[in-house]
């Protein structure tokens, strides 16, 4: 019997030799590499497994012959060829006549064959051979039968056995070769008349087998018995003879089975037994006709020729066993849908059908017994639909049906019924998807109406009854239930994937959104499976899912790449451990479940051609396929075996093609179809300059080419293997850069390994990458670098010169814009200074009045101190203005310590006024328990002034502004809230930027710049705190500021006395000591002559109010500017001058410099009066030589003071200058010719001091003569009479007249000490008579000349001193 007689053997039509218009195809022969060689009617051709190329299109080629060594021989009916590979072409192979006479006139050659010594034998018809030995290139011609015998058309059949022995048939004759004879002797002759031998071949026993026109005959050489088989009617002997008496071929496989073809078609021999087994198929295969030619290629595959075609035979396919239903038999399946199977332990096979009950086989029956539905019948099946059945622990069937459930029992061989909503059968609760046993006699049930957890009761030989149920999931579709190792129920819904635990209650609800990660790829849940190692695994209408337990999630496995889906319907792991995968639309396919990779897809090209619903293993390892109305399906899943080496079929370099040769040779082809020059490769190296580079590859599975799975990977490029698709099988790379590469191709078939072929190659590098060009690189960028060096220096110095001319101009441009950048800050801060002066004046016009009226204590006292605070509010403003125009940077804040209740109070009071003159209801509500707390310096009065400002100004006649003052947990809050016109809300954040103003028409525009907000908002935020705004436009506003309480003993800061110390001296001071003061003062003046006063002030108010309060005191004279005031000054010489600082004309600062460098008017003390209280203005008014320097506003009371005592200190000093005169001592020594009192030059000496040097060198030129007179004095010091003795009696308290009469004693006494006559002493120092001197000597010193002069010779010389 065959090896595989009992399969069902099917020959395939090669469509693609169709395609290609082959022709009839008359020899095939595989060579070396692989390829498929045809012979046909219509030429040459080479197929690859994909694709057909043509050679020879010149003749028909009936014959095709491989030597040893690869060489390929195509014999045409004309013509014989030899192929070259290195060119890829056939060349004409002719005998050489010419060189060898016996060569000459013979036939052409029908056959060939090459024997062990590698002699080449040519046959040609009647018995002409021709032998070619290479080793010594000789020729030798044989002719087995004298020529005109009769014999000359008769065909030369020849064979080479294993042993190597040449056999040559014609017509009825079998000759072997004898080679040590060196002649051909005949071996049989076949004895039937008119027959002749077709074919030869050799058993492997030994037997040959002759075909001839006369059937098939078998000779036994180790016996000589001669087997004769003919073909006989198929009613003598049906299906055990050869099918026809002419054989056409014979073929032993690989697998020692002998293949006959005939003349009718091809027949399985068994030598054995001597029997034939007739391959038949249906009509439109048509294998049952001539077979021209057999071949079997390398994979074990057939390949038969006829008349009609090229058909194939694959043994490594898939072989798929099909039961199909046939109504006429009951013995056969009941329906062609299969939907649940199940194999029980006493090897029964269960096959349920959809619509056509139920069918039950026995292990080695072959027929089925049918169990139906009968409505009389209470006990046959509940329902034609069985959708799942199970065998329980104690060997129970259970049926799950549409119309409830069924136990089989066994005995009475039928069904007892469950219903788990008796009322109704066709309740969805009882329609059953699935079933698991949990444990003994607790079932678990999927319907369509839930889940359902049924527990029954019985002994040991009792049928189990129902005890209980219960339904989990209600209205939920369950297709599917299955019981994980962790005793957990998986239910796939079409909802989603539900998990509970063993009793009922749900765990989670999975859900699908296929674009979400972690999620299951679908809602409708087929089936769910747990494998051998644990691994859950979820099949839903989109594809394949794996429950990670670990994230308690799903991923999605993609069976056929990402982008495409199949849903999976069933699943189930064969004894392999290999997951195999009933999909909807993609056919069958296995998964490797550990590498999580598709081993193999099943589909129409290995036969499939099933729409499956189901599949189940059986316990000798076969798989039964449900069908959609094709029936039972079953197949043993064998691994496949290794794909055929696969190589490159072309390699493609730009317009080049690189042909692979034997022995690893490679050859480059013409770019043209005329040049057949080639030129081979002795290394795989390309040009630098290759573009494009292409490799085209093949396994060579001529009948399962479509399922080959193709991968390749350029190493040093490709980084992870590329699918290539199977049609074309190309890889295609462009512009690679150079360097070593290694091009890898594999394949494989479904379930096989992967076999590999390997290119290496190598890019050229280009002659400008090579290692003397880049030595002369180097020598040349040596070169570069050297006058590159020498032109970028020069450009470099050239490029300097242009950027210092550059940085000069650039440098004279931001020196200009930096001085205006000065002039303009300068210009600010005049402006600043200005704006504060101008600020400061009137302010000062204003609170002294103020001050005075305050002191009486008026009736109105409130008003006024509110005026009075709003005054000083103003003073700290423009102080501010000033700090802000000096400051460079921005300085730290400084806490002022404010006592909070009354200087809240005080606040309030100060703006009480203002919302009286609206009418508007103020109301004031403090809480606070500090008594005191740090805040920035003027933070309560911006912060409150500002907000109860806009408060009264944004609130109509009659309304209500209320301040409250809270604190709570160490946190003051401050709110005001007006019934004012509002806020709108999309204004509510603007109104604190700077210079916001919101228009409102309605309402009009208040008068203000619109930063006060911001003003507040800042200080807030400088104290750590908030501000809120809650309004509504039309019914008021509210803002809220919440400050942190820092009690005054818990942080630094200065007690300033800004806010209320001023005003507190002004009131502290009773009327009645005020009143006492200002009598004093008045008479005080009464008593002495009054001072005179310069005030230099160019505002007319502030002149005439100074002028007003001081004039009772003093004798004021007034300029407006420095120029008047200084020519006043030299005119009047004043006691004191009060000068104000920024004037016209000239400013304070000069005027001061002017009297203080003027030696008429340097003694004359200076008050500089201003609104520049900054550092530097003070320095500057220092640097003048000013006496004093008072801010504005001052305190007249402090000015009075402050000119007492600048005039007093004067007097002291005159007095101190007139003692030192009278006793004789001078600015150069002490009295008694002591050590000098000042020392250098007289230029030296301070202008007080100089000018009593100028007046006594004035006196000593001119006092001895009797007419010289003050206006003489006068004149020499260049003043008139009248400032001369204002200034002499400022600086010595005494008339010029008396300094001469003085001047004119001292000088007398030292006359008098020299012994001169008294009358010649009065002469000598200029007074008239001597009796006039001896009256004004007694009375300044109480002698008279002549005694004081006896008192110095007498010794008494102290005494006179």
């Amino acid at each position: 019997m065959p090896v595989f007689a009992a399969e069902n053997i099917l020959f395939e039509q090669a469509n693609m030799v169709t395609s290609a218009n082959v022709g009839s195809v008359f020899s095939i022969i595989e060579d070396k590499p692989g390829y498929l060689w045809l012979g046909s009617s219509e030429g040459l051709f080479k197929y690859d497994g994909y694709e057909f190329k043509r050679y020879l299109g010149d003749d028909s080629y009936r014959s095709l012959h491989q030597d040893p060594d690869g060489t390929l021989w195509a014999l045409g009916s004309r013509s014989m060829k030899k192929y070259r590979p290195e060119t890829d072409s056939f060349e004409v192979f002719s005998l050489p006549g010419d060189e060898h006479k016996l060569l000459s006139g013979f036939p052409h050659p029908q056959a060939m064959v090459q024997t062990a010594d590698a002699s080449l034998w040519f046959f040609a018809g009647g018995g002409q051979v021709l032998q070619y030995q290479k080793t010594d290139d000789r020729w030798r011609r044989y002719a087995l039968f004298p020529q005109n015998s009769g014999r000359e058309t008769l065909p030369s059949v020849p064979l080479i056995t294993r042993k190597g022995r040449l056999l040559l048939a014609i017509g009825p004759e079998l000759f072997t070769y004898d080679a040590v004879s060196d002649t051909f002797n005949l071996l049989l002759t076949l004895d039937q008349a008119g027959v002749s031998i077709t074919v030869l071949e050799e058993e492997t026993s030994g037997a040959l087998l002759l075909g001839s026109n006369r059937g098939l005959y078998r000779y036994l050489i180790g016996t000589g018995e001669m087997l004769h088989y003919q073909a006989l009617p198929v009613k003598t002997q049906p299906g055990k003879a050869i099918s026809s008496n002419l054989v056409t071929r014979i073929l032993t496989d690989k697998r020692q089975n002998i293949w006959v073809g005939t003349k009718d078609g091809l027949n399985l021999f068994d030598p054995h037994s001597g029997t034939f087994h007739r391959i038949r198929h249906p009509r439109e295969t048509k294998v049952g006709e001539f077979v021209q030619t057999l071949a079997q290629d390398r994979s074990g595959n057939l390949w038969l020729s006829g008349l009609s075609g090229l058909y194939y035979y694959a043994p490594g396919k898939m072989r798929f066993v099909i039961e199909a239903a046939n109504p006429d038999d009951p013995h056969s399946l009941s329906h062609p849908s299969p939907w649940s199977i199940l194999f029980d332990s006493r090897q029964r096979l269960w096959l349920g059908t959809y619509g056509g009950g139920l069918n039950v086989k026995a292990g080695n029956d072959k027929t089925y017994r049918r169990y139906r539905h009968n409505s009389s019948n209470r006990n046959s099946l509940s329902d034609m639909s069985v959708m799942w059945m199970l065998e329980d622990s104690r060997q129970n069937i259970w049926l799950g049906t549409r119309r409830g459930l069924n136990l089989y029992r066994e005995q009475s061989d039928d069904f007892k019924h469950f219903y788990f909503a008796p009322e109704n059968s066709d309740a969805p609760v009882n329609k059953i998807f699935s079933l698991l046993e949990q444990e003994e006699n607790i079932l678990w049930l999927a319907t369509q109406g839930g889940v359902v957890r049924t527990e029954f009761t019985a002994d040991d030989h009792a049928l189990p009854e129902m005890a209980t149920h219960q339904v989990f999931l209600p209205g939920e579709v369950v297709y599917h239930i299955w019981m994980s190792s962790e005793q957990e129920i998986w239910a796939g819904t079409q909802s989603g994937l539900y998990r509970l635990n063993n009793q009922g209650q749900v765990i989670k609800h999975y859900q699908g959104e296929a674009k979400v990660a972690g999620n299951l790829s679908g809602n409708m849940v087929n089936q769910v499976y747990q494998d051998k190692k644990g691994t859950i695994w979820v099949g839903t209408e989109n594809g394949l899912n794996k429950y990670l337990p670990q994230q308690d999630t799903f991923e999605f496995i993609p069976l056929f790449g990402r982008g495409t889906l199949a849903g999976v319907q069933n699943l189930l792991e064969d004894a392999n451990g290999l997951l195999w995968l009933v999909t909807s639309s993609r056919g069958l396919i296995v998964m490797d479940t550990d590498k999580e990779q598709v081993l193999a897809h099943y589909t129409r090209s290995e036969g499939f051609t099933f729409a499956v619903t189901l599949h189940a293993l059986a316990p000798d390892g076969r798989i039964y396929l449900g069908t959609l109305n094709q029936g039972l399906v079953s197949f043993y899943p064998r691994a496949s075996r290794e794909a055929q080496q696969i190589q490159l079929t072309r390699i493609r370099l730009d317009d080049n093609e690189i042909l692979p040769a034997p022995g690893g040779r490679f050859y480059v082809k013409g770019d043209s179809a005329g040049d057949n020059r080639q030129e081979q490769m002795s290394a795989q190296a390309f040009a630098h300059n290759s573009k494009n580079l292409a490799f085209q590859f093949s396994n060579f599975e001529y009948a399962r080419g479509r399922s080959v799975e193709y991968q390749y990977k350029l190493e040093g490029f490709d980084e992870q293997w590329r699918e290539a698709p199977v049609i074309s099988r190309l890889a295609t790379y462009t512009n690679l850069s150079p360097g070593h590469y290694s091009f890898i191709a594999r394949a494989r078939l479904p379930m096989g390994r992967w076999s590999e072929t390997r290119f290496d190659f190598f890019i050229e590098y280009p002659v400008w990458r090579s290692w003397w060009a880049y030595s002369g690189y180097l020598v040349a960028l040596g070169v570069f670098v050297y006058l590159g060096g020498r032109v970028q220096t020069r450009v470099l110095k050239k490029r300097n010169r242009a950027l210092e001319q550059k940085i000069a101009l650039r440098t004279g441009q931001i020196t200009e814009k930096n001085k205006e950048i000065t002039a303009l800050l300068a210009s600010k801060n005049r402006f600043y200074s200005n704006i504060s002066h101008e600020f400061r004046t009137p302010l000062m016009v204003m609170l002294i009045p103020i001050e005075k009226i305050l002191a009486s204590n008026p009736a109105n006292k409130g008003q006024w101190q509110a005026a009075y605070h709003q005054g000083q509010r103003l003073v700290k403003m423009v102080e501010h203005l000033i700090e802000f125009a000096n400051q460079d940077k921005k300085a730290a804040a400084v806490n002022t310590q404010y006592p909070l209740d009354s200087a809240i109070r005080q606040l309030c009071e100060a703006y009480a006024g203002m919302a009286d003159d609206k009418a508007i209801a103020f109301h004031l509500d403090i809480q606070v328990i500090t008594p005191q707390i740090l805040l920035t310096r003027d933070c309560l009065e911006q912060v409150l002034g500002n907000l109860i400002t806009n408060a009264i100004k944004y609130t109509p006649a009659k309304g209500k502004v209320r301040v409250t003052v809270t604190e709570e947990d160490a946190i003051l809050k401050l709110a005001v809230a007006d019934t004012g016109y509002g806020i709108a809300p999309q204004y509510q954040q603007q109104v604190f930027e700077r210079f916001s103003r919101i228009d409102n028409p309605e309402h009009g525009q208040a008068e203000g710049i619109g930063i006060g907000l911001a003003i507040v908002k800042e200080q807030v935020e400088l104290n750590q705190g908030s501000i809120t705004l809650s309004s509504e436009p039309g019914k008021g506003s509210c803002f809220t500021v919440t400050l942190p309480v820092i009690a005054g003993n818990e942080g630094g800061g200065e007690l300033s006395s800004r806010s209320t110390g001023r005003l507190d001296s002004a009131l502290a001071a009773e009327g009645v000591a005020a009143a006492g003061d200002i009598a004093a003062d008045v008479a005080r003046a009464q008593d002495k002559e009054k001072e005179k006063l310069l005030i230099v002030e160019d505002n007319p108010d502030l002149r005439r109010l100074l002028s007003q309060e001081l004039g009772s005191a003093f004798h004021c004279l007034s300029a407006k500017d420095g120029a008047e005031g200084i020519a006043l000054a030299e005119r009047e010489l004043p006691d004191l001058i009060i000068s104000d600082v920024m004037m016209p004309n000239k400013n304070g600062f000069e005027l001061c410099q002017s009297v203080k460098q003027s030696p008429l008017t340097c003694h004359i003390p200076v008050i500089l009066l201003t609104a520049k209280g900054d550092k530097a203005s003070k320095m500057t008014g220092w640097q003048c030589e000013a006496d004093d320097y008072i801010g504005k506003p001052f305190d007249i009371r402090e000015l009075n003071c402050r000119i007492d005592n600048l005039i007093n200190s004067r007097k002291k000093l005159a007095q101190v200058h007139k003692l030192r005169f009278l006793s004789g001592q001078t600015p150069q020594g002490h009295a008694g010719g002591e050590a000098p009192l000042l020392s250098g030059s007289d230029a030296n000496l301070p202008l007080p001091e100089r000018f009593i040097e100028d007046i006594k060198a004035v006196v000593e030129q001119g006092y001895t003569q009797a007419e010289f007179s003050i206006n003489d004095m006068a004149g020499g010091l260049y003043m008139s009479s009248r400032q001369l003795q204002r200034k002499t009696k400022a600086i010595l308290q005494i008339s010029p007249s008396e300094y001469l009469k003085q001047f004119r004693l001292q000088q007398a006494k030292v006359y008098l000490q020299q012994n001169m006559q008294a009358a010649s002493v009065a002469h000598r120092v200029g007074f008239s008579s001597p009796a006039y001197f001896g009256s004004c000597f007694k009375a300044q010193y109480g002698q008279t000349p002549v005694q004081y002069q006896q008192s110095c010779v007498d010794g008494q010389q102290l005494a006179c001193r």
